[in-house]
C-alpha cells in the first residue's frame, strides 16, 4: 500500500540519523512539519497567513543558508538532506491545504457540531457569511447562481446566492431534516445533526460535496462528471445514482449502503485500507478505532427507513439508539440505570410519536419511569 510522505519521516527519525548530533536539530524541524500537516490538515489558509508562512520559510532558508559556508563540507552534505526533507514536509503541507477535499471539510468545520445539539432552525452559510435561517423551509435548491426555498406550504421563494467562489454550507440541528437540490440536480436528504458543504459551480471534471452526519443521495448521472463525498475517514466516489451515508463525528462506526449503482470506497487522513467498489444492496462499516472496512449485504429498509420518519433495528445496543432518538427528537436522554446500556433491541421504532411512547416501546418488558422537563428526559 501507498505511504504517505510523512510516515517515512516517522521511519526514518527512528534510525540512525536523527541520533546523530550533526542532523538531530533538522529532523526535530522536519519532526515540527509533520506535526503542523497532521494537526492542521482540515484547516484552511487564509491570504495573510500563507503569505507569512512564505516569508518565514524563505528567512529560514536564507538564515542556515548562511551558516552553512561556514561548516565543513561533511554538514553541508547533512543539511542539504535534512533540508530536502523539511521541503518536501511544507510541500506536502501546502499539498494538504491546496486539495478540495480538506478544503470542503475545513469549511464544514466552522459549523461546530455542538451547536446542532441545542436545536432551532437548519440555516446556509455561503463562505463567511452569517447564517441564514431556513426555519419553515422544506428543501432548497441550488443553481445558476441562485437558490429557491420551498416552504411547509409550497411556497417558492428565490434569492441571490451570493459569492460564486465560496463554498456553502447547510447545517441541520437535531429534531430537523432537509431536502437539498445541488447545481447539478443531486438531491440530498439530510438527517438530525448533519452538515452539508458544497461550492456554489461544480468544477469543469468533477463534482465535490462533504458530509458530517447522514444523508441519503440521489446523485443526477454523469459518467463523464464523476460524484465524490468526502467524510472525516471515507472518500465515496460514486459510480451510480442512491446511496446512504452516516457518518457522525461522535460515533465510532460510519456507515454506507448502497440502493442502485456502485460506489467506490477509499481513505482519507491518516487511514489505510485497500479500495472497495459497493454494488447493489452491500453495505460498509468503518471502525475508526481499528481503521477496518467491512462488507455484509443487508436490506435497504435497515438504512434509508429514516427519510420515512421510521427507525429499523437489528441487534442494535440501547447507547445507540438513545443516541439516535436524541438527535430526532432534540432532547437530552439520561439512563439512570447504566448498565442497561449494552442491551440490544431489534424492531420498527415510529418516529412520528411522541419521544415518551417510543422510549416506552423499547423497554415494554421493564415498565420504565419516564420523566421528562424541557429537553432532559431521564429514565429511571
Amino acid at each position: 500500500m501507498d505511504k504517505h510522505a510523512e510516515d517515512y519521516i516517522d521511519e526514518a527519525s527512528q534510525e540512525d540519523m536523527p541520533n546523530k548530533p550533526l542532523a538531530s536539530r533538522q529532523w526535530r524541524i522536519a519532526r515540527a512539519i509533520v506535526e503542523l500537516v497532521r494537526t492542521l490538515k482540515y484547516r484552511q489558509l487564509g491570504i495573510e497567513e500563507k503569505s507569512q508562512l512564505w516569508h518565514d520559510i524563505q528567512h529560514q532558508w536564507q538564515r542556515e543558508t548562511r551558516l552553512q559556508r561556514h561548516r565543513r563540507l561533511l554538514r553541508l552534505v547533512a543539511w542539504s538532506a535534512a533540508a530536502s526533507v523539511v521541503l518536501a514536509a511544507g510541500m506536502l503541507f501546502y499539498r494538504y491545504h491546496k486539495d478540495t477535499s480538506h478544503a470542503l471539510l475545513a469549511s464544514s468545520e466552522r459549523i461546530p457540531l455542538e451547536t446542532l445539539a441545542q436545536g432551532g432552525a437548519p440555516a446556509l452559510r455561503i463562505g463567511s457569511d452569517s447564517a441564514i435561517s431556513l426555519a419553515n423551509i422544506s428543501s432548497i435548491r441550488f443553481g445558476n447562481g441562485t437558490l429557491e426555498t420551498i416552504d411547509e406550504a409550497g411556497n417558492k421563494n428565490q434569492l441571490t446566492a451570493g459569492k460564486t467562489d465560496a463554498y456553502s454550507s447547510i447545517s441541520v440541528p437535531y429534531g430537523q431534516r432537509t431536502l437539498v437540490e445541488l447545481p447539478d440536480g443531486t438531491q440530498v436528504t439530510l438527517n438530525s445533526g448533519s452538515v452539508l458543504t458544497f461550492p456554489s459551480t461544480f468544477s469543469e471534471d468533477k463534482r465535490e460535496v462533504s458530509l458530517r452526519g447522514e444523508g441519503f443521495f440521489e446523485v443526477t448521472p454523469r459518467p463523464d462528471h464523476p460524484f465524490y463525498v468526502y467524510t472525516d475517514d471515507i472518500q465515496i466516489k460514486v459510480l451510480g445514482t442512491s446511496f446512504n451515508v452516516s457518518a457522525y463525528p461522535d460515533e465510532n462506526e460510519l456507515g454506507t449502503y448502497l440502493v442502485e449503482g456502485q460506489i467506490e470506497l477509499a481513505p482519507l487522513a491518516h487511514n489505510r485500507f485497500e479500495k472497495r467498489i459497493l454494488k447493489k444492496g452491500n453495505f460498509a462499516t468503518f471502525n475508526k478505532r481499528q481503521g477496518r472496512l467491512a462488507l455484509a449485504n443487508q436490506d435497504v429498509e435497515n438504512h434509508i427507513a429514516w427519510t420515512q420518519k421510521r427507525l429499523v433495528l437489528q441487534s442494535v445496543p440501547l447507547a445507540n439508539i438513545l443516541r439516535k432518538l436524541e438527535r430526532c427528537y432534540n432532547v437530552e436522554i439520561e439512563l439512570a440505570a447504566a448498565k442497561n446500556k449494552d442491551d440490544q433491541f431489534s424492531g420498527v421504532l415510529d418516529l412520528q410519536r411522541p419521544i415518551q411512547a417510543v422510549l416506552r416501546d423499547i423497554m415494554s418488558d421493564e415498565t420504565p419511569k419516564i420523566k421528562q422537563k424541557g429537553r432532559r428526559i431521564i429514565i429511571e
